[in-house]
């Protein structure tokens, strides 16, 4: 048993304990991903495997399902390793062929999550990066299905609809960018952010628009807490997304 009151508080120790858990063969993400506090002050957060992706697809399309015709205000916030994964071995990430014009190398169909693929195939496989990047634009053409089938499920007259990356990839091993830890290039930083407010927030934009000033995932939460529904009228009122520093 672990006791409460002494655990770790600090995230180095928490880590640390987490390798305690691992040596004793207990869940290891669970208890580390619980630690990190996304799940405080929600009515409920659930965490699913990485390499079961359907489990939260079908779990968000059937809460989208249930409140889409709700009067009380709600909010989601669906995560999904669908387009992260790729060194797994599932049919979306297979569907190469047309990309490449041959059947993706079977020595890629599954790899460790990590740079190391980079070095261990690179003699080996001649197309090695052209490959790799096939793989996971196959994961992205599923994942473009996927949000479209979500967020097919939304009012979207009555629902801001945010969409974004938590980190971007590196694809060229010539300058040692590739995979996405260990480093802060412009390849994981420079993300898509894409914004949806309904007609009823005032100064909602009739033609899409693209802003090309710097913005940051920091700003997301503060200009969500920036729209307010005003009685009698029940407009919205929303601030720009301020830059960051």
């Amino acid at each position: 048993m672990i006791d409460d009151a002494s655990e770790p508080r600090d995230l180095a120790a928490m880590m640390r304990a987490v390798e305690t858990l691992d040596s004793l063969g207990l869940a290891r993400r669970p208890k580390k991903w619980n630690h990190f506090g996304w799940n405080d002050g929600f009515d409920r957060y659930e965490w699913y495997p990485h390499d079961q992706h359907w489990k939260a697809i079908n779990k968000a399309c059937r809460l989208l399902d249930r409140w889409r015709h709700e009067e009380r205000p709600w909010f989601l916030m669906f995560h999904t390793n669908l387009a992260h994964d790729y060194n797994l071995d599932r049919p979306y990430y297979r569907k190469t062929e047309r990309l490449l014009g041959h059947p993706l190398d079977p020595r890629l169909h599954n790899f460790r999550d990590g740079p190391e693929v980079w070095n261990e195939l690179a003699g080996e496989i001649p197309d090695l990066s052209d490959q790799i990047v096939a793989k996971y634009d196959s994961g992205l053409r599923r994942l473009d299905r996927t949000l479209d089938d979500v967020i097919g499920r939304v009012d979207l007259e009555n629902t801001v609809v945010i969409v974004v990356s938590d980190h971007g990839e590196g694809f060229d091993p010539e300058l040692g960018r590739v995979h996405h830890c260990g480093r802060m290039h412009e390849d994981l930083l420079h993300v898509p952010l894409l914004v949806h407010t309904p007609p009823s927030v005032a100064g909602s934009a009739t033609v899409p628009r693209r802003v090309r000033h710097v913005r940051s995932v920091n700003d997301i939460v503060p200009t969500l807490s920036l729209i307010h529904i005003s009685e009698p009228t029940r407009r919205a009122t929303i601030s720009r997304m301020p830059s960051s520093a």
